[in-house]
């Protein structure tokens, strides 16, 4: 991951931000900006976990990679189980929208990386 994905995601959340302050009340705003921010958070623990697991045998690794997933998604879930009781459904799927946007630019990056 380079600093262009880390660019992207203070980008998507800034965007993110502005929309929910033009309308406060609005679920979708509240969802896609808790969604950029939750993404732009997993990104942030994945970069400062980089150098952390290279310096780890394979199996350390593995099982470090294993327990860093488990606790992004738990993360994930438990926003969104917040998101759904605060402001419904349309939160939700908002959230994913904007997770998803940050965690895309991930997966761009790391394809052309590799090839």
């Amino acid at each position: 991951m380079r600093r262009t994905a880390v660019a992207f995601g203070l980008l998507v959340v800034a965007l993110a931000a502005v929309l929910w302050l033009l309308a406060p009340r609005d679920p979708i705003g509240i969802g896609a900006f808790a969604g950029a921010v939750t993404g732009f958070v997993n990104l942030a623990m994945l970069w400062l976990r980089r150098d952390a697991m290279v310096q780890l045998n394979l199996v350390r690794a593995a099982v470090g990679m294993q327990v860093n997933f488990f606790a992004r998604m738990a993360v994930l879930v438990l926003v969104l189980l917040i998101l759904q009781r605060l402001v419904g459904t349309s939160g939700d799927i908002a959230f994913l929208g904007g997770f998803l946007m940050v965690e895309a630019v991930i997966l761009i990056l790391s394809v052309k990386e590799q090839g």
